[in-house]
């Protein structure tokens, strides 16, 4: 098959992802709806009005002292382990019942209602809004993270734009090697193809 004709051949074959690369792309220049499509949820904290004496010898290398419409929280941290304390007894904190869950992202989201609705479940740390935002606790952090359909969106398209198209790491890695060797033989053809015809 003559170069020109494979040219044409990879250029059809890359006309797809070309496309969604450039229309993606465009969408991360603009990034419209990007404010709370990543907002950085986290609980509301109240002032600490109570002073805290740790006993000498701690094992933990440094403490944050919280204070959320829960009470008070020590969130303690040795290398990458971190623990959610009583900053009383210095004993760990179990989990929280999912009332009490739903108070605290309740009292996190109370500024942007039009965002986060009402909870309508909370099931495993995880609670779901009636605006299709999904919220989940991590309680040995003290930290929120929120997801909604716009934050869907726009993780599908960075899938897309790096073509993450199949579902695994593994087979993804190929697909994407795989798509850069076409656009090198797409230009490397045309290159190819010009360097024997000249310039008009």
């Amino acid at each position: 098959m003559k170069p020109a004709r494979w040219h044409s051949l990879i250029g059809l074959l890359m006309s797809i992802p070309l496309l969604l690369w450039a229309f993606t792309g465009a969408v991360f220049l603009t990034k419209p709806g990007y404010e709370g499509a990543y907002e950085q949820l986290a609980p509301k904290l109240y002032p600490i009005e109570q002073a805290l004496t740790l006993p000498p010898g701690s094992q933990w290398e440094h403490f944050q002292l919280l204070r959320t419409i829960l009470g008070y929280h020590l969130i303690a941290h040795r290398g990458d382990q971190v623990s959610h304390l009583d900053p009383y007894t210095l004993q760990l904190i179990e989990p929280p019942t999912d009332e009490a869950i739903a108070l605290l992202v309740k009292d996190a989201t109370e500024q942007n209602r039009s965002r986060y609705g009402e909870i309508i479940s909370v099931e495993d740390s995880v609670v779901t809004t009636d605006t299709g935002v999904v919220i989940t606790l991590d309680w040995d952090r003290l930290s929120l993270r929120q997801q909604g359909n716009d934050s869907r969106w726009l993780n599908t398209l960075y899938k897309i734009h790096y073509l993450q198209w199949l579902g695994d790491a593994t087979a993804n890695k190929v697909f994407g090697v795989l798509g850069l060797t076409l656009l090198f033989g797409l230009i490397g053809l045309g290159l190819y193809s010009y360097a024997r015809k000249g310039p008009s």
